[in-house]
């Protein structure tokens, strides 16, 4: 797998991967039924922890990455030869 590729591989994952760490990092209001609380908006995430969405999503990414290019070194998947040149 070319640097280019492995590079471009690892972004695209890192992103897909900050989304789905997102979710996991966040910290919510507690539902209280004090007449103060029903002005606030409780779905809205209290906190983000984004050194945690960063560390999660480029542990993952580079996973896949990694994995990716043993799939790719190893021929299962064979990449060498999907394009004809004329």
């Amino acid at each position: 797998m070319p640097l280019s590729f492995a590079f471009f591989t690892f972004l695209n994952a890192f992103w897909i991967m900050a989304f789905i760490a997102i979710p996991f990092s966040t910290e919510y209001e507690e539902a209280e039924h004090s007449q103060q609380e029903q002005k606030n908006y409780i779905a809205a995430p209290k906190r983000i922890y984004w050194k945690k969405v960063v560390i999660i999503s480029a542990v993952l990414a580079l996973f896949i990455t990694v994995g990716l290019a043993l799939v790719i070194k190893s021929g299962i998947v064979p990449v060498k030869n999907l394009i004809e040149y004329n």
